[in-house]
């Protein structure tokens, strides 16, 4: 993953290692590079502190504040922790960190920045159309909130709830666009209809493959907000 803005190019990047006792461990590393307008990219800044700690497990998003701003948020599972952190980057320095006690029970992923607000993924909620009763369902929603960096509180925005953990997000200052998918079947003779939809496509293909009267739709659909209005807020 890359995040860029006009003074800053960050990556990640993770190094496979076999560890002395035995077994393989994932490093992670966030690359943090300096870029002017004229296309120079200058060296990793503070390599030397660019390796995570051997505790992260894994990462999920990052959003860098936007135009000269220095401001990165990164999420990232702590073994069975979930981290999100604020960095300075021309400093270096952890400003602000918000952790969940298991990375089961809520996640926050980082969206955007909008001026001094970080727009975040809340996860999990239930999804808004889904019944009470149906224990069967696994998966989760996601609402949408901020982060006011002026009093560090998180806040949850109501009425935006999107069905399905897996669903894209995208968001600018009037508008919130959701597009979730979904794998499904015309109507037709099949007798697999125990089969989970909600496996990926891959695993779904092979189980389907040699099913003469195999019909599958792939469906997206596309959901906008277009009441947003970040001042306001």
């Amino acid at each position: 993953e890359v995040a860029v803005n006009t003074n800053w190019l960050v990556t990640r990047a993770s190094r496979m290692r076999i560890l002395e006792q035995g077994g393989m461990r994932i490093t992670h590393f966030l690359n943090v590079r300096m870029i002017s307008n004229s296309g120079y990219v200058g060296p990793v800044v503070r390599p030397s502190s660019s390796r995570l700690p051997d505790t992260v497990y894994e990462t999920t998003c990052m959003a860098l504040s936007e135009g000269t701003g220095n401001l990165l948020a990164v999420g990232w599972r702590v073994l069975e922790e979930g981290v999100m952190t604020i960095m300075d980057l021309k400093t270096g320095d952890r400003i602000h960190t918000i952790q969940s006690h298991h990375f089961l029970s809520s996640i926050q992923i980082p969206l955007k920045w909008e001026d001094d607000k970080l727009f975040l993924k809340i996860i999990p909620v239930r999804g808004a159309q889904r019944s009470d009763s149906d224990t069967d369902v696994d998966d989760f929603g996601v609402s949408l909130g901020y982060l006011d960096l002026a009093d560090r509180r998180l806040k949850v925005i109501p009425g935006l709830v999107f069905n399905c953990s897996r669903d894209l997000i995208y968001l600018d200052r009037t508008t919130v666009y959701g597009v979730s998918t979904k794998l499904d079947r015309l109507d037709n003779d099949c007798e697999e209809t125990h089969i989970d939809l909600n496996i990926d496509l891959e695993s779904y293909a092979l189980l389907m493959s040699e099913e003469d009267n195999y019909c599958p739709v792939y469906i997206a659909s596309l959901t906008v907000y277009d009441f947003w209005n970040v001042p306001e807020l």
